[in-house]
């Protein structure tokens, strides 16, 4: 609205956005979100778009490196594909309008990064902090992938029982479930203390 835009405009030229003493109530926050909006497009410059590409193939060939030392492609614990690069610009450029600027710069490339790094990545690597913390934050089919293949370990490994981390994975990508599900649902039955590990992590029994 005019009111906001009148707002924001004073707003912005009063305060810096990256003033590291600047606090917002969530009223002022809503009026400058929708300023910022609607004030500024920013874009990636070449320097920037090389910049960001550089850090999306050094991920991918990373993530490729531990694949390959986990087994191969179907023990992938996340996928890295353009949909992940296409993430990356609209954060990086999210950023950058913030900041009320017209140009995406490195401050931003990396924040970008950081944050995939510290959400995506780290998400695949560590267990859910409580019963279905992780899941909360699935699309629809992937949260429903990861309570089918609960559904399998729970049937395959019965309380009392135990197998092998790697050998639950393979039968259960045999029967259809991907490989990135099944590794969440283990995590997702860990947090709830429904699996327990031993020797190393390397084997998976069912306490409850």
């Amino acid at each position: 609205t005019a009111q906001d835009d009148d707002v924001g405009g004073a707003f912005a030229a009063q305060r810096a956005p990256d003033d590291p003493d600047l606090v917002l109530e969530p009223a002022e926050l809503k009026k400058f979100a929708t300023y910022c909006r609607a004030k500024c497009s920013p874009r990636l410059t070449e320097e920037t778009s090389r910049a960001l590409a550089a850090e999306y193939v050094a991920i991918r060939q990373s993530v490729k490196q531990q694949t390959a030392e986990a087994g191969g492609r179907k023990h992938q614990a996340i996928p890295i594909t353009v949909r992940q690069l296409e993430a990356l610009v609209r954060i990086a450029e999210a950023l950058a309008k913030m900041r009320l600027s017209n140009d995406v710069d490195q401050a931003d490339i990396d924040e970008a990064i950081r944050l995939f790094k510290v959400s995506t990545m780290a998400a695949a690597k560590t267990r859910a902090v409580g019963p279905n913390a992780d899941l909360r934050f699935l699309a629809d089919d992937q949260r429903i992938a990861v309570q089918n293949a609960e559904a399998f370990l729970k049937q395959r490994l019965p309380p009392g029982s135990d197998a092998t981390r790697v050998k639950l994975i393979d039968e259960g990508i045999a029967l259809g479930h991907t490989d990135y599900a099944l590794r969440r649902a283990i995590n997702v039955m860990l947090s709830r203390t429904e699996l327990t590990e031993y020797d190393r992590a390397r084997k998976l029994r069912r306490a409850r």
